[in-house]
């Protein structure tokens, strides 16, 4: 979504730019628009321990703090349940508009109780949270503003799609 996103918002006119938290060694999954300007801030590794996590998040949370701020945003969109805590934290106090895309459903993927009662806390400063169905909204009534935006489906074009010729009849599943 994050891919489909930034391009759109390309189109526009806008100047975007996305962090992510691996190293840079790999390219990204899913290919950016060149227009999108891409910065890998090195911020993914495993904990040992419980302590040495706590305090690699404090780390990564500065970290996301500086390059928000190099950035100079009008808006930060986060995806991803530990992404999305690290991110509001990581502008708490700041100017920054945040809006949250929770892309799965809390009940059935748990992130470990110290991560829930984090978003539970963290999510009530975001200027919104969006979540893909009116089932997954009533399970954040912790937010400020939850909206409803299902995933768009976008047909094949020149930028890469391909058209798959199906025989029917034909089931697609993802």
């Amino acid at each position: 979504m994050a891919s489909v996103l930034t391009a759109a918002w390309a189109d526009r006119g806008w100047l975007v730019t996305v962090l992510t938290f691996d190293d840079g060694s790999v390219p990204p999954f899913h290919s950016l628009d060149p227009r999108i300007a891409h910065r890998s801030l090195g911020l993914a590794a495993d904990s040992r321990n419980p302590v040495h996590a706590v305090v690699k998040n404090f780390g990564r949370i500065a970290r996301l703090r500086r390059a928000i701020e190099t950035t100079r945003p009008d808006r930060v969109v986060s995806f991803g349940d530990t992404t999305n805590v690290l991110t509001l934290l990581a502008t708490w106090g700041r100017p920054y508009p945040v809006v949250v895309a929770e892309r799965v459903d809390p009940e059935h993927h748990s992130i470990g109780p110290v991560w829930s009662r984090l978003r539970r806390l963290t999510y009530r400063r975001a200027q919104t949270v969006t979540v893909l169905t009116d089932r997954m909204a009533r399970k954040v009534p912790y937010a400020r503003r939850v909206v409803v935006i299902p995933n768009p489906v976008t047909a094949p074009d020149d930028r890469g799609g391909a058209a798959v010729p199906l025989r029917r009849p034909a089931v697609v599943a993802a």
